[in-house]
């Protein structure tokens, strides 16, 4: 039996958007396609496989451009990893200070 919306943790739900997202894309054709903060609620084993989804989503569709936003570390993500037929380009900020100096 399979399960509802509402009994999956919100890591599942945010996989299945992803992959719910990723499928629409695939039908769209938009200059760009953007996600903001989508593995927030993942645990790691989704979160990367969820990036290297996205990753290969935007490796298929080379003539479009991609924005993901995440608060997490992309430390498995490598700048290089499919050569010069996939530039990827990763612009990491630095953390937020943890008090305002007065």
């Amino acid at each position: 039996e399979g399960q509802t919306a509402q009994s999956l943790s919100g890591g599942e739900r945010s996989f299945s958007t992803v992959s719910l997202l990723l499928a629409l894309w695939q039908s769209m054709d938009n200059p760009f396609y953007a996600l903001d903060e989508y593995d927030v609620f993942m645990d790691q084993v989704n979160r990367q496989k969820s990036t290297q989804m996205l990753l290969e989503i935007s490796k298929y569709m080379c003539s479009h451009q991609f924005i993901f936003i995440t608060p997490q570390s992309l430390g498995q993500v490598d700048e290089n990893m499919g050569g010069e037929e996939w530039p990827i380009k990763i612009i990491r900020m630095r953390p937020p200070r943890d008090s305002i100096a007065r």
